[in-house]
């Protein structure tokens, strides 16, 4: 291949087809990919140019040359996922940060769960591929993806360097923020709380676990109450402050009398506000900027390569809702360009 003297970069190909079979529900798109589906191995010959030449590989030592690089079929489910960091933490995306499952209600992200996304590995397990620069010149790497298939819009694909620092994402990503669990509170009642007849088995008898305030019999009334054989009751049974529920409001068909709010006592009951566990939450703007960041690779004595190392992850924006998009396709062709250093 002929290049003018202006040619003074080479581009190197790496193409790895990822194909994801998307399951819909009812509401939400939960994706996953089929254990038939095969990854596409292309093969990719670099360019000649000037001061110039890079090899791909899952070694550091990869010869000179070549340029193809495969990545085995992921088993694993996919779903809805987003990265996430933990409350007052500022967001930084990196190879170690977590990532939820999720749909989405009313800006909270539901049902979450810790996941893993796609990640690019070699038939043997390795999750490194390397650039080996062979030329006597310092090397700029950038990369590019080209997705495709019904969920093109959906698929991210992020790209680290094996130190774990992020240099390529495909769009901008959406991440969610990991809430503290509120605690369990008891605040002692020093006023009788309105609404406490209708209510009063919302608080509690104690100041440091949940002990439900219980009902007391409710007053006799005369020609009211029947026993389970459903005889009247004329008088105030002896044990009507204990067994109230034993009794029934129907002649013909058992209705237990029901309980009512024991008089109110000051500094007695404890208004109770449950615990709440860890949760996602993800306001619609928070999203990450899309990244493109050159990564440079040393000069070379022209024999001993000099190798980097890089990761990918790929997964489902999980945050939007999908439904109408579910069961369709995504493939991603990721691309790695090499430019001379000046």
């Amino acid at each position: 291949m002929k290049h003018t003297k202006k040619s003074l970069f080479i581009t190197t190909v790496m193409m790895v087809v990822l194909l994801v079979v998307a399951i819909s529900t009812a509401t939400f798109a939960w994706y996953t990919s089929s254990n038939t589906v095969n990854t596409v191995a292309t093969q990719v010959n670099s360019a000649e140019s000037t001061g110039a030449n890079i090899s791909i590989g899952w070694t550091d030592n990869t010869p000179v040359g070549v340029s193809s690089l495969e990545f085995v079929t992921n088993e694993n489910d996919f779903s809805p996922m987003v990265p996430a960091v933990n409350e007052g933490t500022s967001f930084s995306f990196d190879s170690d940060t977590l990532f939820y499952t999720a749909n989405i209600s009313y800006g909270t992200l539901t049902n979450h769960a810790t996941t893993t996304p796609y990640v690019g590995k070699s038939a043997g397990g390795s999750d490194v591929f390397y650039i080996i620069n062979y030329a006597r010149k310092a090397t700029n790497i950038r990369f590019s993806a080209n997705i495709t298939g019904e969920n093109a819009a959906r698929l991210r694909v992020a790209v680290f360097t094996a130190t774990g620092t992020l240099v390529y994402t495909n769009a901008d990503i959406y991440y969610g923020i990991v809430m503290d669990p509120d605690p369990e509170v008891f605040t002692m009642t020093e006023s009788e709380p309105q609404g406490w007849a209708d209510n009063y088995s919302k608080y509690s008898t104690s100041g440091t676990e949940f002990i439900a305030v219980t009902p007391v019999a409710p007053t006799f009334q005369l020609n009211t109450y029947y026993t389970q054989t459903g005889t009247l009751l004329e008088t105030e049974p002896g044990d009507w402050a204990g067994n109230y529920a034993n009794y029934s409001t129907s002649k013909d068909l058992f209705v237990p009398v029901v309980g009512v709010a024991p008089a109110w006592q000051a500094s007695t009951y404890y208004a109770h506000t449950p615990a709440v566990g860890a949760r996602l939450v993800a306001p619609s703007t928070q999203t990450f900027p899309q990244v493109n960041i050159p990564t440079t690779i040393g000069l070379s004595d022209g024999v001993t390569g000099v190798a980097k190392g890089f990761t990918v992850k790929a997964w489902f924006d999980g945050p939007t809702q999908v439904d109408a998009y579910g069961g369709k396709d995504a493939l991603f062709t990721l691309t790695a360009t090499a430019t001379n250093v000046d």
